[in-house]
């Protein structure tokens, strides 16, 4: 049932870059015919493997939906460009593609590869700017504390899986039931603790640090002074 409703939305989809054309009932029929097997197919096989050879998690199944169906309907419209012809749409041609009309006066062919170039276009910014958000949503300052830090330029890599899917990382949801409120109030306690424990770890590590600075007379000198501060802290008791 979850098919065919994605496959109706996807058909929706893929006719709108031709539903202002002269398409004819049986153009659209097979446009939503072919945007809803191709979405279908991407759920059920172009979705796992792309998770399972790159690691693109696609949570909303936008790429399935919305990107594949999306192409169809461009490509359909570089076709529906191409058979536009005056004897259909008489001198309200220009009307609906402006460079049909004086001063370029441009053929049907040329119409389609310019649909054509403004799909290629369309994936350029797609694939960019989705490659631009991708870096700035892995940044470390806008990660959740304590997760898993990935490299700025590595592909297929994010935060830990548990932040995916949880909203309340990210954004401030309705009060839970008492089981749930019971669960953050334990991650928050192990979230806690993680931070505790790190903060001791770079404390270690700090005391390493100037400790290998230090000359070995200079930390002796330190440790005898802390024996007797806490000798003069007894004997006050």
């Amino acid at each position: 049932m979850v098919s065919i409703q994605n496959a109706t939305l996807a058909g929706g989809v893929a006719v709108g870059s031709s539903s202002d054309l002269v398409i004819q009932p049986w153009g659209a029929i097979m446009i939503g015919m072919v945007a809803g097997m191709v979405s279908v197919l991407g759920y059920v096989y172009v979705q796992p493997m792309l998770e399972r050879k790159f690691g693109l998690d696609d949570t909303c199944g936008v790429h399935n939906l919305h990107g594949l169906p999306g192409i169809i309907g461009g490509l359909g419209g570089a076709v529906s460009a191409a058979s536009a012809s005056t004897t259909l749409y008489g001198e309200s041609i220009g009307s609906v593609f402006p460079r049909r009309g004086a001063p370029d006066n441009l053929t049907a062919g040329q119409q389609a590869l310019m649909q054509v170039a403004a799909l290629a276009v369309t994936l350029l910014f797609a694939g960019v700017g989705g490659w631009l958000t991708g870096l700035i949503i892995k940044m470390p300052c806008l990660l959740p504390p304590n997760s898993s830090h990935p490299k700025v330029c590595a592909c297929g890599e994010s935060s830990s899986r548990r932040y995916w899917y949880e909203d309340s990382h990210y954004w401030e949801v309705p009060e839970a039931e008492e089981e749930e409120d019971d669960e953050e109030a334990e991650r928050e306690k192990l979230h806690s603790l993680q931070m505790l424990v790190r903060d001791i770890e770079m404390a270690n590590a700090r005391k390493a640090e100037l400790e290998a600075e230090l000359k070995p007379g200079d930390v002796e000198v330190v440790v005898d002074s802390n024996e007797e501060g806490n000798g003069e802290g007894k004997k006050t008791e």
